[in-house]
């Protein structure tokens, strides 16, 4: 049976997580400062440890999420140089981790104009304390070209003072062609219909033209920049040629 029993809370930062304590089994009586203040001691030492192994889990499970994210995620000092890169930071510069860190953009971006304006984007973060998010290109190591939708975040420290940014860096580099395909694509359709030698007009629901090519503009005297985006009804024209009318039943 337990004659004395000397329990301290065990704390592991602020949160309570248990106690700790000495028991006797021998005989009753109280327990000197000595016993208590190596309790304590022992105490804050286990308190310390755990804290540190939470921590270190959490930090592998942070490590993991952020090494296998599909986007580039990566932190800069006050200096604009890399202090972490993920895997997908480091594949888009095509180059080992060992020859990221520490460097900034315009030492590791063959490309300097864009490297210069990534750098004058982490000095307005640090200068506003505002996120800054932007649509940027980048030139890879290999020459490839890359399309990112990124954000860069001020970060602090316990005394509230900037010590560097983090950013995350979405590539749509596919949707990007694809959006430059699609402009591409109305473009030449754009300039087949100008060239064409019939009148081609189109328009709206609302009955509000939308395309007026050159040779509309030629027998009806129209501009297309006066014509698109008006109602049928308010031109006049089509009193007055039969051509045009002729080729707007068809």
């Amino acid at each position: 049976d337990i004659k004395s029993l000397l329990v301290l809370p065990l704390h592991i930062g602020r949160e309570l997580n248990g106690f700790i304590g000495f028991d006797n089994v021998i005989e009753t009586g109280s327990w000197a400062d000595n016993d208590i203040t190596l309790l304590r001691i022992s105490s804050e030492i286990l308190g310390n440890a755990l804290e540190r192994k939470r921590a270190e889990e959490k930090l592998k499970r942070y490590q993991f999420m952020v090494e296998s994210a599909h986007d580039a995620i990566f932190f800069k000092d006050l200096e604009s140089c890399y202090i972490i890169a993920n895997n997908k930071t480091l594949e888009t510069f095509g180059l080992p981790k060992e020859k990221v860190i520490e460097k900034n953009d315009y030492e590791l971006m063959s490309n300097k104009k864009e490297a210069k304006k990534n750098i004058e984007d982490d000095q307005l973060v640090f200068k506003t304390s505002k996120p800054k998010e932007t649509i940027k290109h980048m030139t890879g190591a290999d020459g490839k070209e890359y399309w990112f939708q990124a954000i860069k975040v001020p970060q602090y420290d316990r005394k509230g003072n900037i010590v560097g940014l983090v950013g995350i860096a979405r590539d749509i580099t596919e949707r990007k062609q694809a959006e430059e395909e699609i402009i591409r694509t109305k473009e030449y359709l754009q300039n087949i219909i100008n060239s064409a030698s019939e009148v081609i007009i189109s328009f709206d629901k609302n009955n509000r033209v939308t395309t007026w090519n050159k040779t509309a503009e030629h027998v009806t005297g129209y501009k297309a920049r006066d014509v698109v985006g008006r109602p049928l009804t308010t031109l006049t024209v089509f009193d007055k040629s039969h051509e045009l009318s002729n080729a707007i039943k068809r």
